[in-house]
């Protein structure tokens, strides 16, 4: 039986599998449309709102994202891969958008967080401002908008 292989070694591979796929892209274009290099997690309960977004993202040159249906899978996935932007809504089922950034932020990540939610009342923007959201983005919302958020935190 063959020794199974260091997790930090398979870790690190990953990093740079991920550094030189970036490097590539960053130089190429989709129709016109410069490749933002970032790699972004959405974790919205939704399919037609993580398609709303995806779309949205596609269409400023996003390319790397991954989905999660709750809080929950979202967090596993965060922990999982290495991301340099997280749009997470806040009502979800096993764990809320508000659950999610306190686990990022206990796990000692300052990956930017923008909650994309219908929550607007000012309490629930405190709450979230005091769990460590980096931004909000009230839906609904405009792709100009979105795409002012994460220009502001991937370049």
């Amino acid at each position: 039986m063959a020794p199974m292989p260091d997790a930090n070694r398979m870790t690190e591979t990953r990093r740079q599998h991920v550094s030189d796929k970036t490097d590539k892209t960053a130089k190429q274009d989709i129709g016109g449309i410069p490749i933002m290099s970032a790699r972004v997690l959405i974790a919205d309960d939704s399919g037609t709102m993580r398609k709303i977004i995806i779309r949205s993202l596609n269409a400023i040159g996003v390319t790397e994202i991954t989905e999660a249906a709750d809080g929950a899978e979202a967090l596993l996935k965060f922990h999982e891969d290495q991301f340099d932007l997280v749009l997470t809504d806040w009502n979800m089922p096993n764990k809320t958008g508000l659950d999610v950034i306190e686990g990022i932020r206990a796990a000692g990540s300052d990956v930017p967080i923008v909650m994309i939610t219908t929550e607007a009342e000012k309490r629930r923007v405190l709450d979230a401002i005091r769990a460590g959201v980096t931004d909000y983005l009230v839906k609904p919302f405009e792709q100009t908008d979105l795409r002012e958020k994460v220009e502001q935190f991937v370049n």
